[in-house]
């Protein structure tokens, strides 16, 4: 006997078996994540669209569930494409990136929050792309900058990897003007305890506590006035490779910035 549920979530992963067949995983807006199978969705006889399973994409699903706990699609519909990160090679490579993440994520504990930072973030890029077009490009790619920093301080901050206050490792003390960052685990340590503290760690701390504690936007418009205390590619790149020793193995997604554009006078 099979049991017909109902879901509506937003495409991280996909993978083609057989010829017209797709297996499919999404994460929920109720906080889920499970697979589940689209049976001749790329077959023409089917009257179902493959951009139903199109990456990224915000989908309303009817599934069978069998008693063996296998999901299949009944049918669905496609609430959301986002085409505006879906035109350009750039944005594509972007939404690829926050996808995998995500996946990542979400196959420890897919969670309502890990919904709402990636709907959210989509939903900014898509907002940012089209004001874009009538304003300053240049502030449209700072603030993709620090959308893809702040995206990665929340998974590391679900993943309990960093501390929303910035105090010492050591004493527990707060940090003050110097700082010194602990690699791998990504922690902080006071001019007290280490030496070798330094100012651009200090201002590191303060980026990732901010990010761990504040929305997006206070996040942004703090640090769009900031951005030349921060060395942005160096930031980037030590989230990035937080996550993936984390994971054990590199993301198959690893966007390309140019932030040598990048500056307070956007």
């Amino acid at each position: 006997m099979t049991r017909l549920s109902k879901a509506r979530g937003i495409v991280i992963h996909r993978r083609r078996v057989r010829e017209s067949d797709s297996i499919v995983r999404i994460l929920t807006d109720a906080g889920q994540s499970f697979e589940f199978w689209a049976h001749g969705i790329h077959s023409s006889l089917k009257n179902r669209t493959p951009l139903l399973i199109e990456l990224g994409s915000l989908i309303c699903i009817d599934y069978y569930e069998s008693t063996r706990g296998v999901l299949s699609l009944k049918e669905g519909v496609l609430e959301n494409r986002f085409e505006e990160l879906k035109k350009e090679y750039n944005d594509v490579t972007l939404l690829s990136y926050f996808l995998d993440l995500t996946s990542f994520i979400a196959s420890y504990e897919a969670s309502l929050p890990l919904f709402m930072l990636l709907s959210g973030s989509i939903d900014t890029l898509c907002h940012s792309k089209r004001k874009s077009n009538h304003k300053s490009p240049l502030r449209h790619h700072l603030q993709t900058a620090l959308l893809i920093i702040f995206f990665q301080i929340r998974l590391l901050k679900l993943l309990g990897l960093v501390r929303v206050e910035t105090r010492c490792i050591l004493c527990d003390n707060f940090l003050n003007e110097e700082a010194h960052l602990n690699l791998p685990e990504l922690s902080f340590s006071c001019k007290d305890c280490s030496p070798e503290s330094t100012q651009e760690h200090f201002q590191l701390a303060e980026l990732i506590s901010s990010g761990a504690s504040h929305k997006f936007g206070k996040f942004a418009k703090y640090w769009t006035e900031q951005t030349s205390k921060l060395d942005l590619p160096k930031t980037y790149h030590r989230l990035h490779l937080s996550l993936q020793d984390f994971r054990g193995r590199e993301f198959s997604s690893f966007p390309f910035l140019d932030f040598g554009q990048y500056s307070k006078n956007v």
